[in-house]
């Protein structure tokens, strides 16, 4: 099987959006390629969303590689696992570093349970990668929901689960600090799911100062002017946001 492609979703299926039950599946020397830096790319499939909490793969085997020039998330058996459950499968797809996290299973898993696999074969993510899942999301992982207040706690939970928004590694979501002008970019490109290019600089003065993991969401988001830079044309990505302006708001569809 082999895909070359700019959709969002993208597997033998791309989204599972209904319950369902998939077993006893065999994909080899599976060749797939992403084009869109919003991408959730997996051998089967790519994004199981949280409308399908009955759905179950069961003795799944995957072999390949899944490439990309940039794109989200890529996992040997699902890109992105909100809910459902994996149950004795196995893969061994070598997953390279054009995505920001790179699972040997499931890349992203927000509310899923895996069980009885395993995974094989080198994973390289410019953020992270994992043996079996490298992002363990979602409601039921995040430790201080308690502080979350309650006008914001059904927002914070389906932005966890789509993955725009995500915890520290210590599983907190810290509601009252303050965002960085970086983590800003990049929560309006995974909600907006801008097609972007990888690239190696942006116009800011202080480029060297800008994270890898959000250089090219800082970068497109100044050429579709919702940010810019400040005195010297420096971005000072480890700044608190500006207060919420029109072009945010715009961009942000509020």
């Amino acid at each position: 099987m082999k895909i070359n492609s700019s959709a969002n979703n993208i597997g033998l299926f791309g989204v599972m959006r209904q319950p369902a039950t998939i077993t006893h599946v065999r994909l080899e020397n599976v060749d797939i390629t992403s084009n869109t830096s919003g991408a959730n790319v997996g051998g089967l499939v790519g994004l199981i969303s949280s409308s399908t909490p009955y759905s179950a793969l069961d003795r799944i085997s995957v072999t390949g590689e899944i490439r990309a020039d940039i794109g989200y998330s890529a996992g040997g058996i699902v890109g992105n696992l909100s809910i459902a459950n994996l149950t004795n499968n196995d893969a061994h797809v070598r997953i390279d570093a054009g995505y920001t996290y790179a699972g040997g299973a499931a890349s992203i898993n927000s509310n899923g349970n895996i069980e009885q696999s395993y995974a094989t074969s080198d994973m390289y993510g410019r953020r992270d990668a994992g043996g079996l899942v490298v992002v363990t999301l979602g409601e039921a992982h995040l430790t201080d929901l308690d502080t979350v207040p309650a006008w914001a706690l059904e927002t914070v939970r389906d932005a966890g689960g789509s993955a725009c928004l995500e915890g520290y590694l210590d599983g907190t979501i810290r509601p009252n600090q303050t965002v960085s002008r970086s983590e800003m970019a990049v929560m309006m490109a995974r909600l907006m799911k801008w097609d972007m290019d990888r690239t190696q600089t942006t116009a800011f003065a202080d480029d060297a100062d800008i994270p890898d993991w959000a250089k090219v969401q800082i970068h497109v988001a100044y050429q579709r002017g919702l940010v810019e830079g400040r005195e010297g044309n420096r971005y000072m990505p480890e700044f608190q946001t500006d207060p919420p302006n029109h072009k945010i708001a715009v961009g942000l569809n509020l």
